[in-house]
């Protein structure tokens, strides 16, 4: 083998060598996690210090196996870094320990970050991002059960604890050690927990369980989520009333049910939904529907449909329309009374000349008698 070509490697390895020795024995190539939340900063620290005017600084995001990203790019004697345009205008680099400042942490931004510093790997960084701002939604009927989610295998590495709270109450507490969970009493008998991901079981659902969870890894508030579960009463059916079936009146149908928390309430007719138009108007949060004029083409059946987040019912009225217009109803009404009128007169009549056709024939006999009397005298 020829002295050149062994020197060469030699000073290739040496080289090498008293770069990670510049680098500190603490800050050799590994591995470490930081946690932090949709629109907040997080510090990824390589702990590695070095004159940034000296140096080649490579940051790049891996994301789920695919290629790196180069997200930062500076190089030697020049003043100015580029950032990617994912990271543009939310990265900070400091120049001494070479750390680099994300703010406005978005989900995308979950991933592995390495720094290589003049071609050498110098530290990878895992960020985990939490999403808190908005509590998760969940629905469940009284009486059923309902699994509240835990965490994601990438978000459920290193732990320790885990804690659930309901409002302020600590209903659960799991020590990884001993892999033993502990609940209160209230909840001792109708919970599981599933070690794998932190997620919980509830059963034997009741109105009282609606409200905010939260769970906790290592008593650590990024590394948490939440909850809202909203608890229903499955809706009864509902009946259906009219106040009319008369043409060219406004006939009124009203859809009853007792329920509260009614996600949409619909009527349908001829298997169409039926909205606010010309001819129909919704009140009463769609719970009445009213026919402004109706005509025997309105006949027919006609459905109201009320949902909540867990249930949905339906109930049907077949509406029939009777009689003839109200003015034409109306003049009936005139000419029978007049009728009757007419009748009583008439009967008035026929009794005052019957009266006076009696008193008529009283008085000839009178008189006849009269006449008999005179000449018998």
């Amino acid at each position: 083998m020829e002295p050149r070509f062994v020197l060469s490697v030699l000073t290739f390895l040496l080289l090498q060598l008293l770069s990670l020795r510049a680098l500190g024995e603490d800050q050799l190539p590994g591995s470490k996690n930081i946690f932090g939340n949709v629109g907040s900063s997080v510090l990824l620290d390589p702990k590695c210090e070095s004159v940034l005017n000296d140096s080649d600084i490579l940051w790049v995001l891996t994301v789920n196996g695919k290629d790196p990203v180069t997200i930062l790019d500076y190089k030697e004697n020049h003043h100015d870094f580029v950032p990617s345009e994912q990271f543009k205008s939310r990265l900070y680099l400091n120049s001494v320990t070479l750390s680099l400042t994300i703010n406005n942490l978005q989900l995308a931004d979950q991933g592995n970050y390495s720094i290589t510093v003049n071609g050498f790997l110098a530290k990878t960084i895992k960020l985990f991002v939490y999403d808190m701002r908005n509590p998760i939604e969940l629905a469940v009927a009284v009486g059923s059960s309902i699994l509240l989610p835990g965490f994601t295998d990438q978000h459920f590495e290193d732990v320790n604890r885990v804690k659930w709270t309901f409002s302020e109450t600590q209903i659960l507490n799991y020590d990884e050690a001993s892999q033993t969970a502990s609940f209160i009493d209230s909840y001792k008998n109708r919970c599981v927990f599933y070690r794998s991901n932190g997620s919980l079981l509830l059963r034997n659902i009741t109105l009282k369980d609606e409200g905010l969870y939260t769970v906790q890894i290592n008593l650590n508030e990024i590394r948490s989520k939440m909850i809202h579960l909203k608890v229903f009463e499955p809706v009864p059916e509902p009946s259906i009333s009219s106040n009319s079936t008369y043409v060219d009146t406004a006939i009124g149908l009203d859809c009853r049910v007792t329920a509260k928390k009614l996600s949409s309430v619909l009527w349908w007719k001829d298997g169409k939904v039926i909205t606010n138009d010309q001819r129909y108007q919704l009140t009463e949060d769609n719970r009445t529907m009213v026919i402004k004029k109706a005509t025997k083409s309105d006949c027919g059946m006609y459905t109201c449909t009320v949902e909540n987040a867990v249930s949905k019912k339906n109930s049907s009225h077949s509406l029939a329309i009777y009689g003839l217009p109200p003015l034409i109803h109306y003049a009936m009404e005139l000419s029978i009374v007049a009728l009757i009128f007419a009748a009583a007169n008439i009967f008035c009549i026929i009794v005052q000349c019957l009266r006076s056709d009696k008193q008529s024939k009283k008085n000839m006999l009178f008189s006849q008698f009269a006449v008999r009397s005179l000449k018998l005298l």
